[in-house]
């Protein structure tokens, strides 16, 4: 049997869901998790600094994603990706640039913000991109992006063989 393409895109769709899903899941304590869920409590931006320092900056607190949408084209002979991410966002204060966080194994090849090319610079998982924003201005982004997603434990992202094609999975396929 030979996994098309739409799935294996499908595949991917998912796993970079889950990835968001997973980051959401670890800004929770264990015990707000296991807590009856009339005492859960919104998670806050306090809280995620307290357990990612240094990985969240002042500007990622400074803006608020309203939506992601990923296009993917998966090479699983290769284990590569090559993407578009469109994420729209909202500055809850002025910002001169805005940082995101992106994997270091990939290759940012164009950003827009608002449908303008703008400047941007990638060191390690941070890009910024040099766009300015008033508190309550809108914005979306566009990131074009190429590379080998870097498998990081519990099956990340596995590129094998599988009944005679190559296929590029998650642990959640």
């Amino acid at each position: 049997m030979r996994v098309s393409t739409a799935t294996t895109k499908r595949l991917a769709y998912l796993a970079v869901w889950l990835a968001l899903a997973a980051t959401a899941f670890w800004a929770l304590t264990a015990s707000d998790f296991f807590a009856p869920s009339a005492e859960r409590r919104i998670v806050k931006p306090s809280d995620v600094q307290r357990y990612e320092k240094g990985y969240v900056s002042d500007r990622q607190r400074a803006f608020d994603v309203l939506e992601y949408r990923l296009e993917l084209d998966v090479f699983p002979r290769v284990g590569a990706l090559r993407g578009t991410a469109r994420i729209t966002g909202e500055a809850t204060a002025a910002l001169a640039a805005i940082d995101l966080n992106f994997e270091d194994s990939m290759a940012v090849r164009a950003c827009r913000v608002n449908g303008a090319p703008t400047g941007f610079s990638k060191s390690g998982s941070r890009l910024s991109l040099a766009a300015r924003l008033e508190a309550g201005e809108r914005a979306a982004i566009e990131i074009e992006y190429l590379g080998f997603p870097t498998p990081r434990g519990f099956g990340s992202f596995v590129v094998r063989k599988w009944r005679g094609s190559w296929i590029l999975s998650t642990l959640n396929e």
